[in-house]
């Protein structure tokens, strides 16, 4: 427990010192990185007059909890149940820009939270399109019963697919719907 109190120390101060910052003007308050790993994961959340930064860690948007998303700015209650629903609809986010696909977010509200994510593509829980069913296939938000139903007859007919590309040459689907599709999906 002793070695982890100066950690559990430095994290109840930055985020005190978060809160304080959203609310007052520009000081020279600056917090350096605990972790030189942390680079990747930081946010600049504030820059001061003097053009001194604070830095908070990024959250990843496929393992945080509706408590997590409710620390950034501008995200409350409702927002961070939206976003956790509609990232276990999807099977995980594969990138920051779906934020906007949630409900009730405008763009103004996007603008501000964005840049306090970053999303972790390994986490995506794919769709096997060879084994799903056609009730499985529809229940992603990305796909609708049309395609469901195309999916399914096409893998039935063939015995299966293992290239996505193998789709578009059929006409099964378009490319955009390919794009689109294409994080979701797996075809081992």
């Amino acid at each position: 427990m002793r070695q982890f109190f100066p950690l559990i120390f430095i994290t109840a101060a930055v985020v005190a010192i978060a809160a304080i910052v959203r609310y007052m003007p520009a000081s020279t308050i600056v917090i350096e990185r605990v972790e030189q790993k942390m680079c990747r994961d930081t946010v600049r959340i504030f820059q001061t007059l003097e053009g001194e930064q604070i830095t908070l860690k990024k959250i990843e948007l496929n393992s945080a909890d509706s408590t997590a998303l409710r620390r950034v700015y501008g995200i409350g209650a409702k927002f961070s149940s939206r976003i956790v629903k509609y990232r276990n609809l999807l099977g995980g986010y594969h990138q920051r820009e779906q934020l906007r696909e949630v409900y009730g977010i405008t763009e103004e509200v996007y603008q501000k939270i964005v840049g306090n994510f970053w999303v972790d593509t390994l986490a995506i829980s794919k769709i096997n399109i060879n084994f799903a069913t056609q009730s499985e296939l529809k229940a992603h938000p990305y796909i609708d019963a049309n395609l469901a139903g195309r999916l399914a007859r096409a893998v039935k007919l063939k015995g299966g697919y293992s290239k996505l590309s193998e789709l578009i040459e059929d006409k099964i689907i378009t490319q955009q719907e390919a794009e689109k599709i294409a994080p979701y999906l797996s075809l081992k």
